[in-house]
């Protein structure tokens, strides 16, 4: 319903009711009610969630300071890449503070997406859902048995049924008792799903193979077609607008950085071809002392 015809409507039965005598209160409510109604119809949630979140990371940090802002520029396609990443949900939040007033739309975790209100919350702040391996990695059956060249052997595993050629199988290390730990002893990319219990993989020179047989546990990691992602990036970019992006590719609580992924490259080089001007890619640093948020730009 348009927005005028919900204002009109409201001021028409506040007048229709004041006349019939109904309480002055009454009357009140029923404009404050369609008032209000115009009020969500009209309303720009991505400024409104950006405002309110940017009014909580004002009070939540004593001092908010941005060192190079000016080197931000104001139109174009500009990638942000942020480091190290180390809260997943307040490293967005003042990353976007920080760059205001451009708007910046981060890649998020599809696990993330689904997730009924902050997914909601993150499509309406412009997220670009990712989906990761890690995310929708799960247990194998079975034990790893022995790798031998470039075989891996399992016994009781269902290769065929658990694993697919280019996803990767994930080997940890095995506890005293025989259990699983968190300890990973090599990744290996699979090339051929030969049976249930025979898979040809990618190995390499640095690898511990004595390990790995003795490390029976593992997890398979599935391989991800991330197109239709670098797809939306691009169009965004390509329109001029500003991305987030986490290159570590996870949030963690180490002193050092992970691992940086190559999608910032990727994604700036795709855009400048699709565009035809150039993409900005600029490196955010992300500091929390006691209290104070400092970005470097």
């Amino acid at each position: 319903m348009s927005g005028v015809v919900l204002i009109w409507l409201g001021l028409g039965l506040n007048a229709v009711l004041a006349s019939l005598k109904f309480h002055w209160l009454v009357c009140q409510i029923v404009l404050i009610v369609f008032f209000g109604l115009w009020s969500i119809s009209n309303l720009d949630r991505s400024r409104f969630l950006r405002n309110f979140f940017f009014t909580l990371v004002e009070i939540f940090f004593k001092n908010f300071d941005v060192a190079g802002k000016a080197r931000i520029p104001l139109e174009g396609g500009v990638i942000f890449a942020c480091a190290p990443h180390a809260n997943q949900f307040v490293d967005g939040l003042v990353v976007m503070r920080a760059v205001s007033p451009r708007d910046i739309g981060f890649l998020v975790a599809a696990k993330t997406m689904r997730r009924k209100y902050v997914g909601a919350m993150a499509r309406a702040l412009g997220g670009i859902s990712v989906e990761r391996a890690q995310d929708i990695a799960r247990i194998g059956k079975g034990k790893i048995h022995e790798l031998k060249d470039n075989t891996l052997t399992g016994v009781g595993t269902e290769f065929t049924r658990d694993v697919r050629p280019r996803d990767t199988i994930v080997i940890y290390k095995s506890k005293a008792d025989g259990s699983r730990s968190n300890v990973v002893v090599a990744k290996l990319r699979v090339t051929i799903v030969n049976n249930d219990t025979k898979l040809e993989v990618k190995t390499f020179s640095d690898m511990n193979v004595e390990e790995i047989n003795a490390s029976q546990h593992f997890k398979v990691f599935p391989h991800i077609d991330q197109s239709e992602v670098f797809r939306n990036v691009c169009d965004k970019l390509a329109k001029g607008h500003a991305v987030g992006i986490f290159p570590e590719g996870g949030s963690h609580d180490r002193t050092s950085l992970l691992p940086l992924k190559a999608g910032v490259s990727i994604m700036a080089l795709s855009a400048t071809c699709q565009s035809g001007n150039p993409i900005t890619v600029i490196p955010v640093g992300i500091n929390y002392f006691k209290g104070t948020y400092v970005s470097f730009i």
